[in-house]
């Protein structure tokens, strides 16, 4: 499926992992999101399945932050599908 990222209005590659409340996770990028409008998300077309997704979960053994936390993380904008009939 695609669903519409919430910061930029955007179409990404989706999966669902939770039923209730709606939640995807946008699989070339990682993160989650809950879906609350159901004209934010929409069937994919087969051919944009063909590309694995490109997020891949992974961590650094033995890193840790200069002060209290990371801080908030950013998220890399573009890499807009567009959908085709």
């Amino acid at each position: 499926m695609v669903a519409k990222f919430a910061e930029d209005r955007v179409l990404y590659r989706s999966e669902v992992i939770e039923s209730s409340p709606f939640t995807v996770r946008f699989v070339d990028y990682g993160n989650v999101q809950e879906i609350t409008d159901n004209r934010d998300a929409y069937p994919v077309l087969k051919k944009l399945l063909d590309l694995p997704a490109q997020a891949v979960k992974c961590s650094l053994k033995g890193v840790s932050p200069k002060g209290k936390s990371f801080g908030e993380p950013t998220l890399p904008l573009g890499c807009m599908l567009k959908v085709l009939d």
